[in-house]
């Protein structure tokens, strides 16, 4: 993410009106030593700056006007304690000068030590409540101790009373970006823009904003807009290339991730993400490439070892998946991620205790993980607990009510029970959320079998068949029904259509066989 740094320099040289002194009354020679040491400050002479200021003060002890560029030297020389010090003889000098409580408040947090600079900023806005610089002050030091919403109130307080005061809209925005309004955000960097049209940042964090809201096509229009403006920007080529992944368009993403390397060649993030896009077109060999050359430059980067595993499983290296999975796991032991996907290598190894294992790893990092439930949930009943099978596909459905494929087990393993009215229930729902998922209709057709509703079954069979024409099982079931109904003709057909379909080792091939033979006769 790019930082943006407010101006905050720009309160060290404004002329500040001493209201209880008058210039006429300070002796020439203080006046000629301030205004010299004034003078060494804008040049960032600053060592010399103290020592003409501290000559003014000794001509002229009450002199409040060289305190504060005394002060301002000492803070800007990272003396922040000598600054406070001087910023206190201001007020003292002075007790109504907002100033000074400002920048007191300014050398309390350089100091980190934010809630007396809140104390300060406070004083400051209460002896002048147009003082935009103090809210905007205070605002940041909130910011600091995670008090987000009085700094944005504090931000706001600002723009009202500055609207075109471009760094308070900056930071509300941010802020509320970071708390998940991008919403909110937006319009702080239209104002931005309305104010800067050449923002090349405000173009880019409306991106961003964009992009977490889903608005992926005004996303790439910013972030265009921001490269237009600042074309060295490798940030945002990178965002840029992040929405291209979003909308599928990884052709598009790979080379504006591409782009961001060829301006930060170690860009890390660019090479990972470059090598999800490749994976995903099944350009291993470059997506591999990407990811070793990101682990080469961090090699602590656990993300790159997660994706090189996924890109090693996909090429059925399940051992060195599995290895990859375990490195991720070593630097980041909570990443659920690489648990989960551990748990899939373990499964293609054909160890399905220590799969069930990884997947709960990976729920009790992440107990929302609903694919992980019912991973495991199907490796139970591979496992013979069908018990611990159902518990997981049940909560799997509570938490995600539209994952059909949970609903068609829950149905097979009731109705396998016997429980064929809980099974009918379960594969009824699957069939209501996911309309065009073959299996359920399969699944289903063999409860109303169990019912002795034939004509029901045939038509979930043949809605099947229409769903996957591939099916031999679809074709040899249907048969089946279509003999029993006494249609020999119909029952013909999807006999010689499932030995047409079926693997060389088809379990029911004989049967099927002896099926048209018989028919035949």
């Amino acid at each position: 993410m790019r930082n943006f740094a407010a101006p905050l320099s720009l309160v060290l040289f404004l002329f500040v009106p001493l209201s209880g002194i008058d210039a006429q009354e300070v002796p020439k020679a203080a006046k000629d030593h301030h205004d010299r040491g004034e003078m060494e400050l804008q040049k960032g002479l600053y060592s010399d700056a103290i020592d003409s200021l501290t000559e003014a003060i000794r001509l002229f002890p009450e002199y409040a006007s060289a305190y504060r560029l005394r002060g301002d030297a000492k803070r800007r020389s990272d003396d922040n304690l000598g600054a406070i010090q001087e910023y206190t003889k201001v007020i003292e000098l002075m007790p109504g000068d907002a100033w000074a409580y400002n920048l007191r408040g300014i050398s309390w947090r350089n100091m980190k030590n934010h809630g007396k600079a809140i104390e300060d900023f406070t004083r400051t806005v209460t002896v002048d409540p147009r003082f935009h610089w103090g809210y905007y002050n205070r605002g940041i030091s909130h910011a600091a101790l995670g008090q987000g919403k009085k700094a944005i109130e504090d931000y706001t307080s600002t723009v009202k009373i500055d609207p075109n005061y471009i760094s308070a809209y900056f930071k509300r925005g941010l802020l509320l970006e970071n708390m998940g309004r991008y919403d909110l955000a937006v319009p702080d960097w239209n104002y931005v823009i309305a104010i800067n049209p050449r923002s090349s940042n405000a173009y880019y964090n409306r991106g961003r904003n964009m992009m977490k809201q889903g608005k992926n096509l005004p996303a790439i229009a910013d972030m265009t807009r921001s490269i237009m403006i600042e074309n060295g920007d490798h940030e945002s080529y990178y965002v840029r290339g992040n929405v291209w992944r979003e909308l599928e368009d990884h052709h598009g993403a790979i080379i504006d991730y591409g782009r961001a390397i060829e301006l930060h060649p170690k860009y890390v993030g660019a090479f990972n993400n470059r090598g999800l896009s490749r994976m995903d077109l099944r350009d291993y060999k470059g997506a591999l490439e990407d990811f070793n050359h990101a682990l080469v430059l961090n090699p602590r980067y656990y993300r790159a070892y997660n994706n090189r595993g996924r890109v090693k499983h996909e090429q059925a290296n399940y051992t060195g998946a599995v290895k990859d999975f375990k490195r991720a796991l070593d630097i980041h032991q909570k990443y659920a991620s690489a648990w989960f996907n551990l748990g899939l290598a373990h499964e293609k190894l054909g160890d399905l205790a220590q799969a069930i294992l990884d997947y709960d790893e990976t729920l009790k990092i992440d107990p929302e993980e609903y694919v992980g439930l019912y991973n495991r949930g199907r490796l139970k009943k591979m496992t013979g607990d069908l018990e611990g099978a159902v518990a997981d596909y049940l909560l799997c459905v509570k938490i995600a009510p539209r994952y059909h494929r949970a609903w068609n087990n829950l149905g097979t393993i009731y109705n396998g029970r016997g429980e064929v009215e809980p099974g009918l229930k379960m594969l009824n729902r699957c069939i209501e959320v996911a309309p065009d998922y073959a299996l359920a209709y399969y699944n289903r057709a063999l409860i109303w079998e169990k019912k002795g509703a034939i004509s029901k079954a045939i038509a979930d069979y043949t809605r099947m068949i229409e769903l996957n024409p591939q099916s031999h099982d679809g074709h040899y079931a249907r048969a089946l029904l279509r003999e029993k109904q006494g249609d020999r003709k119909g029952a013909k057909l999807d006999l010689v259509k499932a030995l047409q379909l079926a693997p060389a080792g088809w379990k029911d091939r004989s049967k099927a066989q002896a099926a048209l033979q018989r028919l035949a006769q």
